[in-house]
């Protein structure tokens, strides 16, 4: 029996695997999730995640409390890569709220279209 992994962008950063719900962590570590999540399988350089957690002065530690939270969400997320100076979570047959958004969104702009 394949048990899906689904994850939440919309709204609060929330993942499941078949019905247990996710630890992933404080909303820094979500917030790294997320952008690994809304990047769609391309790489996130270090820098960029460091530059969406932190607004104005970065404290010295950014680098390794990102790679901190890399760490921890690997082991709840086992689809995280290092390629380069960066990450990229591989969704795979893993499924994200927001794909499933457009995808209806795009239905009813076809339905639409079809009968304007």
């Amino acid at each position: 029996m394949v048990r899906e992994v689904r994850f939440e962008v919309l709204g609060p950063v929330r993942g499941w695997h078949g019905d247990a719900e996710l630890e992933l962590g404080s909303p820094q570590q979500r917030a790294v999730l997320a952008m690994l999540l809304l990047a769609r399988g391309r790489q996130v350089p270090l820098g960029g995640l460091i530059d969406g957690l932190w607004e104005g002065e970065v404290p010295r530690s950014a680098a390794g409390t990102v790679r901190t939270y890399i760490s921890r969400l690997r082991r709840r997320v086992n689809s995280i890569d290092s390629i380069g100076d960066g990450y990229v979570l591989r969704l795979g047959s893993a499924v994200l709220d927001l794909d499933e958004f457009e995808q209806w969104l795009n239905g009813a702009r076809a339905a639409r279209d079809r009968h304007a």
